[in-house]
């Protein structure tokens, strides 16, 4: 198993009820909701937890992964030692853990997680 496996998805959207309402449409998946944000259980074995989030127009449309790391601080210089950006610095998830958004050198979003 991979040391730094992907733990999580996040799906983010201008209308967390018009996303929620296709996605339920499209994918046999259970969600949570409100104005903001919905917790999306993906009902397979294997298969990852996710959530619909409601940024606002800074950050658009997209779908990002989260990558577990054993140490937030390290993950996020490395990231700059390698010629990437941090997007997001560390975020306390209440009970839950810490999260960042960093960017490699071509853009693209990627959360860091580091659980509790």
């Amino acid at each position: 198993m991979s040391k730094n496996p992907i733990v999580h998805f996040e799906i983010g959207c201008t209308s967390v009820a018009e996303t929620k309402e296709f996605l339920l449409g499209l994918f046999d998946w259970e969600m949570g909701s409100d104005e903001t944000s919905a917790a999306i259980n993906t009902r397979s074995r294997g298969g990852l937890s996710g959530h619909l989030a409601k940024l606002g127009e800074e950050w658009g449309h997209y779908v990002t992964i989260y990558v577990q790391v054993d140490n937030l601080e390290y993950s996020v210089a490395r990231t700059l030692e390698l010629g990437g950006k941090v997007l997001v610095e560390p975020v306390v998830v209440k009970g839950q853990g810490r999260f960042a958004w960093i960017a490699p050198p071509e853009g693209q979003i990627i959360g860091l997680w580091e659980g509790k």
